[in-house]
């Protein structure tokens, strides 16, 4: 009998590669999601051939607050799960709500895809202590110790682990103990692909979230000392730094945002792009740029984290360093010119079928589905 598989994933709030890699592993293994809430500003999952009634939710808007959102999903991950579980006999957690797995039944295989330990819990820990005033920063390092604590435990309740990178096993070793499987994430070749027709290539492209570890200020910095040179700046309404770095923009010419397009849409920018810019700090694995490269597009990336395993440096776009200094950058779009990128397209292409969703689900389906 064909196995009944939950993939539960703690929040569908970004249009993200995790949020995307979910929807995708659904449809490999025909698996219903659950989610603590799915935003209208996220995927359409009928763009992923999943039908909107296999998604469960158990709100349906969470707090504006990170804190308090993380706090009430935490809390219904714990208590409100145990129902929906017992009609499933595989259930694989994904992103921040492995709590729950106190509620999966014990004829149940309880499987977890770890995008990434929770950073501000071991290696970021003291980076995120910082952020709050000295007076409460005891009872912050009580609560983070005491989160470590269950995060480990509840690992040991885990009948397999996977992860999506070289980069995350290790940082999951050293953190936990915890051997993982490697399953690299996946790019729809047959939605990201090379343009029906070439045409000339007059912009770069920035499609990363607007956050802190994203480093798209980098970006606008260097795009706003090249006046001759134009980039888009894509971003979602969520994005945690969308007003600071949109405020940045508003007297750069050569910088045009775009809000949330459609995947047709994005392809479409991807598609005409001369280069992708992606340079994310320790980044787990990075979607960015096997879209980009899928769609012939090379990539500027920091040479940090998960990019090492998936640009080739010279081939596929160039690296510049981990700091990913503004400088840097500069240097970089001058380097990769509209007559360089052409060279580079058909060994994007070939290298992000690597990274291929039919090999994604072949190798999802022979772990899972045993």
């Amino acid at each position: 009998m064909p196995r009944k598989i939950l993939i539960v994933h703690d929040m569908f709030l970004y249009r993200g590669g995790g949020e995307r890699l979910m929807l995708l592993m659904a449809r490999a293994l025909g698996a219903d999601v659950l989610a603590g809430f799915y935003d209208a500003g996220c995927y359409d999952p009928g763009d992923f051939g999943i039908d909107r009634s296999r998604i469960r939710t158990l709100v349906d808007a969470p707090p504006r607050s990170s804190s308090l959102r993380k706090l009430l999903l935490s809390y219904l991950f714990r208590t409100r799960t145990r129902r929906v579980f017992a009609d499933y006999d595989t259930i694989i957690f994904s992103g921040d709500c492995l709590s729950a797995v106190s509620c999966v039944p014990a004829n149940a295989r309880a499987l977890y895809y770890c995008h990434t330990p929770p950073r501000y819990l071991f290696d970021q820990r003291g980076e995120y202590l910082t952020k709050v005033r000295w007076f409460v920063r005891p009872l912050y390092a009580l609560a983070f110790a005491w989160f470590r604590w269950s995060y480990r435990r509840d690992l040991r309740k885990i009948d397999m682990i996977m992860v999506n990178s070289k980069t995350v096993l290790k940082r999951l070793k050293d953190a936990t103990g915890h051997d993982a499987t490697i399953v690299y994430p996946c790019v729809d070749t047959e939605k990201f692909c090379l343009p029906e027709e070439p045409s000339r290539r007059e912009y770069y492209l920035s499609f990363a979230r607007l956050a802190t570890i994203k480093r798209v200020d980098r970006i606008v910095e260097a795009f706003a000392r090249l006046p001759e040179k134009q980039l888009i700046l894509v971003h979602g309404p969520h994005d945690p730094e969308r007003e600071t770095i949109l405020a940045r923009i508003r007297d750069c010419a050569n910088i045009t945002p775009i809000e949330s397009p459609s995947d047709e849409a994005l392809i479409s920018l991807i598609q005409h792009a001369i280069a992708t810019i992606y340079v994310p700090r320790a980044e787990d694995f990075g979607m960015t740029p096997i879209e980009s490269m899928a769609c012939g597009t090379p990539v500027i990336a920091a040479a940090d984290g998960g990019l090492l395993e998936t640009v080739i440096d010279g081939e596929t776009g160039y690296f510049v360093s981990a700091a990913a200094h503004t400088k840097e950058i500069i240097d970089a779009v001058h380097r990769l010119t509209s007559e360089v990128a052409q060279t580079m397209h058909a060994r994007c292409r070939s290298r992000a079928e690597e990274f291929s969703y039919a090999v994604f689900r072949e190798r999802v389906r022979s772990l899972v589905c045993l």
